[in-house]
């Protein structure tokens, strides 16, 4: 339940991690450990 919900609010915010990680009031890397993912580096 809790993974369906981060995935929408990253979804929502059109894949924007840090703007969904706001939305739910948790962090960035919170996000990244419950959705299993690497954060990328852009550059």
């Amino acid at each position: 339940m809790e993974i369906a919900l981060i995935r929408k609010a990253v979804s929502d915010a059109r894949g924007n991690v840090m703007e969904a990680a706001r939305a739910l009031g948790i962090s960035r890397a919170t996000v990244y450990r419950k959705l299993a993912l690497k954060p990328t580096v852009k550059g």
